[in-house]
């Protein structure tokens, strides 16, 4: 069966992992840090401290309206993503195979980011457009990308998962996940991280071979 539809992850495969990185390491604690007048050092232990106490796979981790609310800060979580939009960047090869893939496949994004995360980082990264569906794992109520995410995803799509090539850069969440529900699946290994013998790329645009 012919693939139809590319799915894509989103952090680590299309846009790099820096705007995510500031806000939990460094936005929120200078907050804390003026909220409780503490030095930034302080802070950041104080904080990770509470990321802690939730576990790491919830969807509550990565909410970060949960976050603002339950450290009381005064400033809106908007206007922190609106200040440091400038560091959400995505890899030099996206636009140029997303424009290629597009002209003969339908595209999607199914990530593990919020909406929150999801919208600004399509827009500030000029990605807008490209796809035809935007899936959340928090859609579905999931914190990760299970096999049962992308089952749910093709049966609203009304395809087949053998009609799905989904390409991401967690072995486990974004290969082998999907592959137990039939999903076909390919690891992009940009920092040599983890080789999966006949489903690693190193760049997008070797994803051809697997069309």
């Amino acid at each position: 069966m012919a693939v139809i539809i590319i799915s894509f992850d989103l952090d680590g495969t299309l846009t790099t992992k820096e705007f995510d990185e500031y806000i939990w390491e460094t936005a929120i604690p200078t907050l804390y840090a003026e909220q409780h007048n503490l030095k930034f050092e302080e802070a950041h232990k104080k904080v990770w401290s509470e990321y802690r106490t939730i576990q790491k796979n919830s969807l509550v981790w990565t909410d970060v309206k949960y976050w603002f609310e339950r450290f009381g800060f005064k400033k809106r979580w908007q206007e922190v993503f609106e200040e440091n939009k400038d560091k959400i960047r995505i890899h030099p090869d996206v636009k140029e195979t997303l424009d290629k893939l597009k002209c003969g496949y339908k595209l999607i994004l199914i990530t593990r980011s919020p909406r929150e995360f999801v919208d600004i980082k399509l827009s500030a990264a000029g990605l807008v457009g490209y796809f035809d569906h935007v899936f959340s794992t928090a859609d579905f109520s999931r914190g990760v990308k299970g096999g049962s995410v992308f089952k749910k995803v093709c049966k609203i799509l009304g395809i087949s998962p053998a009609e799905m090539l989904h390409v991401g850069d967690d072995a486990e969440f974004d290969v082998m996940m999907p592959s137990t529900v039939g999903v076909l699946s390919v690891l992009i290994n940009r920092e040599s991280k983890t080789d999966i013998k006949n489903k690693t790329i190193s760049k997008l645009g070797d994803l051809s071979a697997f069309l």
